[in-house]
């Protein structure tokens, strides 16, 4: 018993617990140690295949977006002028922000955000052929 509260004490007694109550629960529906391993590993698939498709798609997003003309990072796109509190006093309707925290360059633009992004959405279609 010394060895095993030596090498297991880093679990604590809750995980313990969760253990035995798993483990049971396991062997009450007929299932083994195998059966968690065969599942852990389909499903480690299917969340990897998710996540690749995923950065595709933010690739994809973010090839096609702004870069900020002073250190080439993306730029994120904001409204402005809807609420007092993202005032410009100027006749913008958007702007693009860089998103490197160092940088932070501005560009204001007198098209909506869904305007822009309209435009966007139409450049990719065309070019896909769609």
């Amino acid at each position: 018993m010394e060895i095993f509260e030596e090498k297991m004490a880093v679990f604590g007694f809750e995980k313990h617990q969760e253990f035995l109550t798993y483990f049971k629960t396991l062997k009450g529906f007929g299932l083994t140690v195998k059966d968690v391993e065969a599942f852990l590993d389909k499903r480690r698939k299917v969340v990897q295949q998710e996540e690749e498709v995923l950065k595709r798609k933010i690739a994809a997003w973010n090839k096609g977006m702004l870069r900020c003309p002073g250190c080439s990072s993306i730029m994120g796109l904001f409204s402005v002028n809807t609420i007092s509190a993202n005032q410009t006093e100027d006749a913008s309707k958007s702007m693009w922000l860089c998103t490197n925290k160092n940088c932070l360059h501005t560009i204001y633009n007198k098209e909506s955000v869904n305007l822009i992004y309209e435009k966007q959405l139409l450049k990719k279609s065309l070019r896909r052929g769609i």
